[in-house]
């Protein structure tokens, strides 16, 4: 068994399968678009499919994906984090980082992973907007002097609209693109 640096951009789509779900789909959209700066490192397994540590830099994340077929895979995975991403976080100022397996062994093994490192339960959420077929109709609460209205590209770009500048921004750092956010939202 080895570990390896992949070359994200390039190899990305080769392991969204290890990486399910709407939020890691945007993730790995972004990366392959090179929209967020990424690390992949692949722990080859013998008998299986390797092991993925995905560091997303632009929300300082490490996904852990894959199911552990070698006793050996945990301790690689263990010295890669001492050695290599837990002193790169700290020179690139990142002292703390959030943390996802992708599996319940994944989940169990983390304190070992990640040993000498605090760990703790941080809560997330992440909100997907659905069509408006499977949406239920929400009424949001009057509140005085508060307009709610849908997002578009016609109200971000108005003038007069206060912060839009700052909300593209966000669109632009979190999507692959404009135009895939107003596709999606």
């Amino acid at each position: 068994m080895h570990m390896e640096q992949l070359a994200l951009t390039e190899q990305i789509a080769d392991y969204r399968g290890y990486l399910p779900g709407p939020h890691l789909e945007l993730v790995c959209a972004s990366i392959a678009a090179g929209n967020t700066a990424a690390q992949l490192w692949a722990v080859a397994q013998v008998d299986g499919p390797p092991l993925l540590l995905l560091w997303d830099k632009g929300n300082n994340v490490f996904y852990l994906a894959g199911e552990c077929q070698a006793s050996s895979s945990y301790p690689q995975l263990a010295a890669m984090v001492a050695t290599h991403l837990r002193p790169q976080a700290l020179a690139e100022g990142k002292p703390h980082f959030k943390v996802r397996a992708l599996s319940a062994p994944l989940e169990q093994a983390l304190p070992y992973i990640f040993a000498n490192v605090a760990l703790r339960e941080y809560p997330m959420l992440f909100y997907v907007h659905g069509t408006a077929t499977t949406r239920p109709h929400i009424t949001p609460p009057a509140l005085a002097d508060v307009l709610i209205i849908p997002l578009t590209h016609t109200v971000l770009t108005h003038r007069g609209l206060a912060h839009s500048d700052d909300v593209l921004t966000e669109i632009r750092w979190m999507w692959p693109s404009e135009d895939r956010f107003f596709a999606e939202r």
